[in-house]
Formats: C-alpha cells, structure tokens, sequence
C-alpha cells in the first residue's frame, strides 16, 4: 500500500482538479452516469492517497482514460487530459 501511496501522491493535486472539474460538470449535466462513475473512481482515489485506505485489487478496474476517449473528450478536452495523466501512473503502476 505504501509504495503505491508513494507513487500515487506527486498526481494528488491533479486528481483533486480532475474531481472538481467532474463535480462541475454533474451540477451543469445532471447525474451523468460516465461522471459519476468518473467522481467514484478519481475519490477512491484520494482516499488512497490521503487516508491510506480502499481496496487496493479495485485499482485494476479504475479506467479513466476509457471514460475519457468515450465520454468526456467532446464534453472537456482539458479534463480528459487530466484523466489520461493520472491513467498513464496508475498503468505503470499495474504492471508493477
């Protein structure tokens, strides 16, 4: 849990944006299932980071860029990145 905390905390502040950006778009969009999904994915985690719990096996079906290229490129190419961003740690740290 350590290592992945380790590896997760220097992305902490961009999954904060990501969030915010998500919760932004739910109060514009209503309950937008892709968002919902994406401000679950993006506060577990926080959770991880910030209080050092969650199940660390979810990490393998965290799927942000998936959500990103399917739902939210037209919608905000600015949080889409984000989410590739944070997608691109949380790959290296699946294979490791």
């Amino acid at each position: 849990m350590m290592e992945i905390i380790k590896i997760l905390t220097p992305k902490r502040d961009l999954i904060h944006l990501a969030l915010l950006k998500v919760k932004k778009h739910i109060l514009k969009n209503g309950d937008d299932l892709a968002l919902k999904i994406l401000e679950s994915q993006l506060t577990w985690l926080l959770d991880v980071i910030e209080k050092e719990k969650g199940d660390i096996a979810k990490l393998k079906k965290v799927n942000l860029g998936q959500l990103a290229v399917r739902e939210i490129e037209t919608l905000d190419f600015s949080l889409a990145e984000d989410l590739y961003d944070i997608q691109e740690t949380l790959e290296a740290l699946k294979k490791s």
